[in-house]
């Protein structure tokens, strides 16, 4: 957990939140992969270019099948966190595993191209958000994978992250590049907002 997009760049991290013991629960139905397969079509933000990939050598011309790939990370889903801006932060591969695992709801919302999703948006929804829930938001933003649309996409404003973090969220996820402002309406001096714990996008 962190400071806002007021804060000094470079600080900010208050450390783990503390969160409720997980509830007791039982899955019901099948397990869903949200994984995309690494393609030059996997989503992406415009400015970034499409993974390249090319085979060079094969069997039987060449004594083995060689495979030439360059591409921008992250690609398709990623796992944003506060660590490439913080000072004093944890690195991904210190995060706990509870940390990225968990119950939760996922939220439907309508919103317009560069939309900003408020407090009072989040009041409105159900199924409600339980202290150490992970939040899945569902803007829309898939549909538009490929299209000048994808990055038009909405953000969570500052006012709706500390929302988030009071009500103890462990992890919030999103179906746009970053649940920040769309990258064409950022200022010229911007500091990405890392106050909720941790995140998960399509990026």
């Amino acid at each position: 957990m962190c400071d806002s997009d007021q804060s000094k760049a470079g600080a900010g991290w208050r450390g783990w939140m503390d969160l409720p013991a997980p509830r007791a629960c039982r899955p019901v139905g099948d397990w869903i992969d949200l994984t995309w397969p690494l393609s030059p079509t996997v989503p992406r933000i415009a400015s970034f270019p499409p993974p390249r990939i090319e085979r060079i050598a094969a069997i039987p011309e060449r004594p083995a099948h060689i495979t030439e790939m360059q591409m921008i990370v992250p690609h398709g889903y990623a796992r944003g966190f506060a660590a490439p801006f913080l000072q004093r932060r944890p690195a991904f591969q210190d995060i706990p595993l509870e940390r990225l695992m968990g119950q939760g709801v996922v939220w439907r919302m309508e919103l317009p191209l560069y939309g900003l999703i408020e407090p009072a948006d989040l009041e409105r929804m159900r199924p409600a958000l339980e202290p150490g829930d992970i939040l899945a938001l569902d803007t829309g933003a898939a549909e538009r994978v490929g299209t000048p649309d994808y990055d038009r996409h909405a953000s969570l404003s500052v006012a709706a992250a500390e929302w988030l973090v009071a009500r103890k969220v462990k992890l919030v996820a999103v179906d746009m590049p970053t649940p920040d402002i769309a990258i064409d309406k950022r200022p010229e001096v911007f500091i990405c907002r890392c106050i909720a714990p941790c995140s998960l996008t399509a990026c």
